[in-house]
């Protein structure tokens, strides 16, 4: 009835082909569908389906609105909208697209220290905080004194709300 989706910071949900949508004469709720030569259709232009948050996650609620019934018998029946509805709302990747390591005074070890790292494929003008959404390690390639020495830096997301919406892409 609605399609999953991979996080993009919003609640919407799109629907799928196979929603199915009970229509009920307010007559006699007896029976379901259109009574023969009545004049109602659905209108879903206005329809919208919804997340209960915009937080990724499987087996997520989703709610629908503004569904609308058109003809001349329309109100004649009531529109029963599912209510059990679910969708999964997938991680989005992640990947990381800069890192500054503070220069050091030469003490004996390897250590690199990691002042900041940007990401490609944050949503909605998003930011992850190091320290509190991720952490990221690093060491330098040698311990002897030198310039523009490599290192090797490893970053971990947190298990915070921000930072559990994304995962990283597989390190090159």
């Amino acid at each position: 009835a609605v399609d999953n989706k991979t996080y993009d910071g919003k609640p919407d949900a799109t629907l799928s082909a196979d929603l199915t949508l009970t229509l009920a004469p307010v007559a006699n709720n007896a029976d379901s569908g259109i009574v023969p030569n009545d004049d109602v259709t659905l209108n879903p232009t206005a329809a919208k389906a919804e997340f209960e948050n915009k937080n990724a996650g499987a087996d997520k609620p989703v709610t629908f609105s503004d569904f609308a019934l058109t003809g001349a018998d329309a109100g004649n029946y009531t529109l029963v909208l599912p209510t059990d509805v679910t969708a999964t709302i997938e991680r989005k990747t992640l990947t990381v697209d800069g890192l500054k390591i503070a220069d050091k005074t030469y003490d004996g070890g390897k250590k690199a220290i990691v002042t900041g790292v940007t990401f490609d494929g944050l949503q909605n003008g998003e930011t992850l905080t190091l320290g509190t959404d991720f952490t990221a390690t690093g060491a330098f390639h040698q311990e002897d004194v030198g310039e523009n020495v490599a290192a090797d830096v490893t970053v971990t997301l947190g298990n915070t709300d921000k930072a559990n919406n994304y995962r990283l892409a597989a390190a090159t």
